[in-house]
């Protein structure tokens, strides 16, 4: 048993406050990742969690478990949330910090799935990827994305819409997403705009 395993068994108050593994793909909220495969039967979930190995964040965990300051302000417990509406909500800081660098991997993992990077096999892991949603046969999206729904096909289906109502949101809020570029790329309807 590792360090990390130690502090995940002490972790008991409330529900626990280490963040799981996600079964969501993350980044875009409503992808159970259990549902989409490629042709060889592999999972989304099974890719997400190989890519993540690669990012090494169990080990910089551990290594950040072993520090004294890590430690110490384990030791202190939880304290009282910030900005929260319940005032009795208590968090540990040291906590945080290992789910804060864990949901930096993951945020990256997805990302860098969205964006091929690390994909040896010259397909597109978001073409590749495809769940048992079928495209009726004559619509727009059965021609551009094929008999079954993919994941690029989600991905592209929740472009400018709010991941928490599904409505469209509005342009201001748009241009304040970090992939700006990426965005206007992909829309070019918004580029007549930001000339």
């Amino acid at each position: 048993m590792n360090e990390f395993d130690v502090i995940y068994k002490k972790d008991i108050e409330g529900e626990g406050q280490l963040v799981k593994p996600p079964k969501q793909f993350p980044v875009i909220r409503g992808i159970d990742m259990y549902k989409f495969v490629d042709n060889n039967g592999t999972s989304l979930k099974y890719r997400f969690d190989q890519e993540l190995r690669k990012t090494e964040v169990d080990k910089q965990v551990i290594e950040m478990i072993k520090t004294t300051r890590w430690q110490d302000s384990f030791k202190e417990g939880s304290k009282p949330r910030k900005g929260t509406a319940d005032p009795t909500s208590v968090a540990n800081p040291a906590l945080q910090k290992i789910n804060d660098k864990l949901n930096k991997a993951y945020n990256k993992t997805a990302r860098n799935i969205i964006k091929n990077i690390g994909n040896t096999s010259g397909t597109h892991w978001l073409d590749e990827f495809i769940s048992e949603e079928e495209n009726e046969e004559g619509t727009l999206e059965y021609e551009k994305y094929g008999p079954r729904q993919t994941l690029r096909q989600v991905i592209d289906s929740t472009k400018g819409k709010s991941i928490t109502t599904g409505e469209p949101i509005a342009v201001e809020e748009i241009l304040n997403r970090n992939d700006l570029d990426e965005l206007l790329k992909d829309n070019p309807q918004l580029q007549l705009l930001n000339q």
